[in-house]
């Protein structure tokens, strides 16, 4: 049955209001808790099931933990480039990487931006959103808003990834905003690998051209194949699953996962942020306590990650967040590592 009135509630967003917070306070997000889509009817049905296959790895990457370097790792890697930037960004409003588009542009590279043009109501990230598009198309840099597939109350372009001369990709949770990489929890991926460079940039051009696309290599892609690939990805733990995540209402697919797990003695951690949570996230939260998992909410720094880990030995990081909304209508982008090196710098920061 046709089931175009369901929305999951999903925000995927955190203190992205491009303003650097003020006298040391929380800094202001770009988006209320569960304000990404409509509240689904209490009698909607879950999406259809992804039946795509996975996990699979992507184990050519280097993970960046923030707050760390203030995105210095990114700023200068995109001041290496020296033939291309192609940039998907939900939240664009960081003066420095403007500047670099702009300047690389004026060099002769081939500089193309996608931004998200809708945002949840009673937010400002529309007329950030907005300013910079506006810059960048005074500087004569190619930009576009996402494709209408990915606008409300369809969903969202939540991507965030930077590709670099057709040979790096950073798939991040981080928005290129003044606050996120000073006081949120993000976490960046550096993947070198070429298969996926090339799934990155063929999502990239099909949604600048506003093109359909079916990913075929072993990114985590929304709303195509993330739910899957998560999904299957919780059902190999063993041992344990830590999960990091701004979110947690996705009720249907993903809070059973982890229940069952749990309730297989495989030991559950399940970190959140402090923004206020909706009824889906209450349902789903209550679901993996009741069987066993330990839930901590924490404000400092503020939760804007989005991980999981499972067994100490596989995990997935991305701008995904485990809500129907990001997982079954956004675009989103999220890898799957078995890397122990860059594992162990997430369970690091997920133990903290």
């Amino acid at each position: 049955q046709p089931i175009a009135c369901y929305r999951d509630v999903v925000s995927g967003v955190g203190q992205d209001s491009g303003m650097p917070p003020v006298d040391g306070s929380k800094p202001p997000t770009d988006g209320t808790m569960g304000s990404d889509s409509p509240t689904p009817p209490t009698d909607a049905p879950p999406p259809p099931k992804d039946t795509s296959t996975g996990p699979t790895y992507s184990n050519s990457i280097t993970v960046y933990v923030e707050p760390g370097d203030d995105a210095d790792a990114l700023y200068t890697d995109m001041m290496a480039a020296t033939k291309s930037i192609h940039m998907s960004m939900y939240l664009l409003s960081d003066s420095r990487f403007i500047d670099v588009l702009t300047s690389k542009h004026k060099a002769g590279l081939d500089v193309k931006v996608i931004l998200n043009k809708v945002f949840p109501s009673g937010t400002a990230s529309a007329q950030t959103n907005a300013s910079s598009y506006s810059q960048l198309m005074s500087a004569g840099v190619p930009v576009t808003w996402a494709p209408p597939a990915y606008t409300s109350p369809s969903g969202y372009s939540h991507e965030k990834c930077v590709i670099l001369d057709g040979v790096t990709a950073w798939i991040m949770t981080m928005n290129l905003d003044y606050s996120a990489p000073t006081a949120n929890r993000e976490y960046l991926a550096k993947d070198t690998g070429s298969g996926d460079v090339a799934e990155a940039e063929a999502i990239f051009e099909a949604d600048y051209s506003n093109l359909s696309y079916s990913p075929s290599g072993i990114l985590v892609v929304a709303p195509n194949n993330a739910k899957a690939m998560i999904v299957a990805l919780i059902n190999t733990a063993t041992k344990t699953i830590d999960v990091e995540d701004e979110e947690f209402s996705e009720q249907y697919d993903v809070a059973p996962a982890i229940a069952a797990a749990a309730k297989k003695s495989v030991a559950t951690r399940l970190i959140l942020s402090d923004a206020s949570a909706t009824s889906a996230q209450t349902t789903s939260v209550a679901l993996v306590k009741a069987a066993g998992t330990k839930v901590v909410v924490t404000s400092s720094p503020y939760i804007h990650a989005k991980a999981i880990i499972v067994d100490g030995t596989a995990m997935y990081v991305g701008s995904e967040n485990l809500t129907g909304g990001s997982l079954d209508y956004n675009r989103e982008l999220g890898i799957i590592t078995s890397l122990a090196s860059e594992i162990a710098k997430v369970q690091t920061a997920i133990n903290t």
